[in-house]
């Protein structure tokens, strides 16, 4: 077993917000990448899991608190 500290509940939720912040960044981008080619990029599915996925560490974090 490692001697870490295990993270607080506020900054597991701050690192669920960070990472939130940064999905959107990237379905942004991917956004204006398919804008001007429309066959680029993933699937809009891949990118709703995505932020589903941030959501919930948000939510969790929210909860254990």
């Amino acid at each position: 077993m490692s001697n870490l500290p295990f993270p607080s509940d506020h900054s597991l939720q701050e690192l669920g917000r960070e990472r939130y912040k940064d999905l959107l960044r990237e379905a942004e981008q991917e956004r204006l990448l398919r804008a001007q080619k429309p066959d680029a990029g993933r699937p809009v599915s891949h990118e709703i899991f995505r932020v589903a996925q941030a959501l919930a560490a948000i939510v969790l974090g929210v909860f254990r608190s």
